[in-house]
């Protein structure tokens, strides 16, 4: 309470708004007020005579004395220190929690806490040394790389507490990494194994001319319009087959499929690159030595035909070709090729169907035959009995999975494109050529060729 003295008035607009400091409400006009002397703090008159003065802070005096005991002074003297024993190193302890989890719904039951066992064996190398076992007869891509993260984690746990399991976890994580390495090499095996080549070095040399005399006209002359086209990659040498279409003045014009020249062709719709910047091919024609040769048209994005011109002379000859000649279900036909290298194979077989593949905004016939085609194929002649050319051997089955499944694209579908430099009508047949078989209209036929390719592509 103050002992301070006040002044007695009644509130004007000055004092109007001030709020008494005993009671909430504020000052209005009117009111009766009394002002102290000392603060200046305005009160009203009932509140400043009920508490006995003015209630500001400034005035009012203190309401208790503190008067506590003076607390006591704990001293430690040297010989304190001396005689003092350090506690021993407290050991790190695991828990593991029972019961309800920790955040549960209202009601749940309190979680329990328990010292784990130091001398248990650690769980998750147990479960990692079982998965990495798993994963020896089951799909160990996958359970060789959880046994590693169950492996990781057990070893950091096992560091920390002193539990068991030290070596089951290490083991485990080798078995993770042999069973992923394991089947990667199994998986890269059964995949990879159909397109390795073979090492039968003989298979690159043409066969002698001297032996094509006693071979039928149309198997004589199809092996003498085959030739094998070899190009280099990032990954080595590969090679395919071309058919001879036609040849003048000392140059021949070779079909084959595109992905035979150019490895950057996947049978997408990207525009074709610029031939010349495919650079130069190695060409081996029947009785001469190896020659360069050029790419000199890519058919349009998606269809896999190519056109290479290169130097040739007798006994290569190109193959007989005209446009709709039959081609029938049940027809036998023959295949020209290089497959795996073993250059100017002959084998044989008939059509099974007559398919149609729609390659961007074209329609391309595709026969499916039963003669064996193989990688090293691609791009030869497929023939019917007379020696005409009929399709461009392109794509094969899986042979782990089925066999005598190929496919040539028809040779109608590649002068449909109507490609520079192959004259369709200009061409005539020679007397008594491979292909002139004593028909009326063999006369009039054109020297034509055909690509051949058995895909897995070569």
């Amino acid at each position: 309470m103050s002992s301070t003295s006040g002044r007695s008035l009644v509130a004007c607009p000055r004092e109007v708004g001030s709020r008494c400091p005993y009671c909430p409400d504020a000052v209005a006009v009117g009111d009766l007020i009394m002002v102290c002397q000392s603060c200046g703090t305005v009160h009203h008159r009932a509140c400043w005579n009920g508490h006995g003065g003015c209630g500001a802070y400034s005035c009012t005096p203190a309401r208790r004395e503190v008067d506590s005991p003076r607390a006591g002074v704990l001293t430690i003297s040297a010989a304190d220190l001396d005689r003092a024993v350090p506690l021993p190193a407290a050991r790190p302890h695991s828990y593991s929690v029972n019961g309800a989890a920790s955040g549960a719904g209202r009601g749940a039951a309190a979680p329990t806490w328990e010292r784990a066992d130091p001398r248990r064996l650690n769980r998750l190398a147990m479960a990692s040394f079982v998965c990495g076992l798993a994963g020896i007869p089951l799909f160990g891509l996958v359970t060789g790389l959880v046994a590693i993260g169950l492996a990781a984690f057990a070893l950091a746990a096992i560091r920390a507490t002193p539990q068991r399991g030290l070596w089951m976890a290490i083991s485990g994580m080798i078995l993770g990494m042999a069973d992923v390495v394991g089947w990667l090499l199994l998986i890269s095996a059964y995949f990879g194994g159909a397109s390795g080549a073979t090492e039968l070095r003989f298979a690159e040399n043409p066969p002698e001319v001297s032996t094509l005399a006693d071979l039928d006209p149309p198997i004589r002359r199809a092996l003498c319009a085959n030739v094998l086209i070899e190009t280099g990659g990032l990954l080595g040498k590969a090679i395919g087959s071309g058919v001879i279409l036609q040849m003048r003045d000392g140059r021949a014009l070779i079909v084959t499929n595109r992905h035979v020249v150019d490895h950057g062709f996947s049978g997408g719709d990207s525009p074709p690159p610029a031939p010349e910047s495919l650079g130069e091919l190695t060409i081996r024609m029947i009785g001469h030595p190896p020659g360069h040769g050029r790419v000199v048209w890519l058919a349009p994005a998606p269809i896999d035909l190519a056109l290479v011109q290169a130097e040739a002379a007798a006994p290569a000859e190109a193959a007989l070709f005209r446009k709709g000649r039959p081609a029938r279900v049940g027809q036998p036909v023959f295949a020209v090729g290089n497959p795996y290298r073993l250059g100017w194979s002959h084998t044989q077989g008939v059509i099974s169907q007559m398919r149609s593949q729609l390659a961007g905004l074209r329609q391309v016939q595709v026969i499916q035959t039963q003669a064996s085609i193989n990688p090293g194929n691609s791009g030869g002649g497929l023939y019917d009995r007379d020696g005409y050319l009929l399709g461009i051997n392109t794509w094969t089955s899986d042979k782990r999975i089925s066999e005598g499944i190929g496919f040539a694209i028809a040779f109608d579908s590649l002068l449909a494109l109507d490609p520079p430099f192959l004259e369709k009508e200009a061409g005539k047949a020679e007397a008594g050529g491979a292909g002139d078989r004593a028909r009326p209209e063999s006369r009039s036929e054109t020297p034509g060729g055909e690509a051949k390719r058995g895909e897995v592509r070569s």
